[in-house]
């Protein structure tokens, strides 16, 4: 009988004791945010797919898992190169918040990633590249020093944008694929150039523009940048593709005053992103 009434008073005991700790459980006030996990800066390739909630979680320690409860402010745009400010804003039902702050770059690995342009660094001299003239109204000095490309622009005629001229021919580009053209150049003088992708042919119309209505000016200044652009190659796919670099009287928001300088241009990168 003493063990029964042991056992007895033992388990009352217990029940009480549980008792009060859910009691002392509901009487505490939750003033404590969730927990937010898998927010970290993250680098993603241009023209992937990227869902900001994809392996973030919420916790909260009264609640446990309140991550539809998660609110985002900012978007990430990823066919465009930058870096993109996203706000989480973790919340409980009693009203608790808590704010992370995360950024997500889109990029793209240059030095991995195969290369349409022959020749893009200067590193074989003038091989796969041309150059275009017209005579007394539109000619440069062209030569490779360093493995960089010296543009020293003599002459250009008011009414010419292309002359002088600069190209690199043969390349294919795929209908409904996009690219991305990269490029590291500066002048002397600070001045514009123009940037074309499409195909050159030998009678009119002369051109064919893979990118109509999208015109690339590009404004050097004496430091040296890295320019870059996409484009979607919306017509059918082309095997002689080419880029084409215009100096002549291009009108950027550096104006026309120092167009008879020297550019310099460099590691010229055409890849496939999508």
């Amino acid at each position: 009988m003493k063990w029964i009434h042991l056992i007895l008073i033992s388990s009352t005991t217990f029940l009480l004791t549980a008792c009060n700790l859910i009691n002392f459980a509901e009487d505490v006030e939750d003033i404590d945010p969730p927990i937010v996990s898998g927010i970290e800066d993250k680098t993603i390739v241009i023209g992937t797919t990227f869902d900001p909630f994809l392996d973030v979680v919420s916790f909260d320690l009264v609640d446990g898992d309140v991550t539809d409860l998660l609110e985002l402010e900012g978007n990430v745009n990823t066919n465009e190169f930058g870096t993109y400010f996203l706000k989480y804003i973790g919340k409980d039902t009693s009203g608790n918040e808590i704010e992370h702050v995360r950024y997500i770059t889109v990029s793209v690995d240059l030095k991995t990633a195969e290369n349409l342009v022959i020749n893009g660094d200067f590193t074989e001299g003038m091989k796969n590249w041309t150059t275009t003239f017209v005579a007394g109204s539109g000619t440069a000095n062209v030569r490779v020093v360093n493995e960089e490309l010296v543009i020293e622009v003599q002459s250009v005629f008011p009414e010419w944008l292309w002359a002088p001229r600069i190209e690199n021919i043969g390349m294919t580009f795929q209908s409904g694929r996009t690219y991305l053209v990269s490029f590291d150049a500066r002048s002397e003088e600070d001045r514009s150039i123009h940037v074309q992708i499409g195909e050159l042919l030998p009678a009119d119309p002369w051109f064919i523009d893979f990118q109509p209505g999208n015109f690339k000016i590009h404004d050097l200044t004496n430091e040296m940048q890295t320019f870059r652009f996409t484009f979607r190659m919306d017509l059918d796919t082309n095997l002689n593709g080419a880029i084409l670099f215009e100096l002549g009287t291009v009108i950027g928001s550096v104006g026309i005053d120092h167009l008879l300088t020297t550019v310099y241009i460099d590691n010229i990168k055409i890849i496939e992103i999508g």
